[in-house]
């Protein structure tokens, strides 16, 4: 949520990714696309107790798209509440999305509105509205911008 118009802080304290799900377009010249989902094994403290898995679906001709959704293993990190970061930090991603361009994804997720909970490091915004509670990327690269919400300015 928009603080000022140049910060913004987090809403949120927790979240636990239910599903996540990846629809690849198929390309102009029918060449198959593919699209896949890894729950990370990476390193960080995200990646504790998870197994190597990929999932993975390749589109055939104009009509069979390439899509995966698929939900972490149960009692896996990548299923366990993940709780916000009060300081910028790298644990490491919880999944790993491949597709190609304009590919639509869509994380189904619970959420634990803060209640108290020490207040995140502000976001640095231009021109934000204050009240008005903002969206960001789902990666760092500033790609997968939510498409029915408002983004940080």
């Amino acid at each position: 949520m928009a603080v000022t118009a140049t910060s913004a802080q987090s809403l949120l304290t927790a979240v636990r990714i239910k599903r996540v799900a990846i629809w690849g377009p198929p390309a102009a010249d029918l060449v198959p696309v593919t699209t896949s989902i890894e729950y990370s094994v990476g390193t960080g403290a995200a990646n504790i107790g998870n197994r190597p898995r990929v999932f993975s679906d390749t589109s055939v001709g104009s009509t069979r798209v390439a899509a995966v959704s698929i939900s972490p293993d149960p009692q896996s990190a990548a299923s366990m509440w993940q709780l916000r970061q009060t300081t910028a930090t790298t644990n490491g991603a919880v999944f790993i999305l491949n597709g190609p361009a304009n590919s639509i994804v869509d994380v189904d997720m619970d959420v634990v509105i803060q209640n108290g909970e020490t207040a995140s490091a502000a976001a640095v915004t231009v021109g934000a509205t204050v009240g008005v509670i903002y969206a960001d990327a789902l990666d760092n690269g500033g790609l997968l911008v939510p498409l029915s919400w408002p983004v940080l300015p």
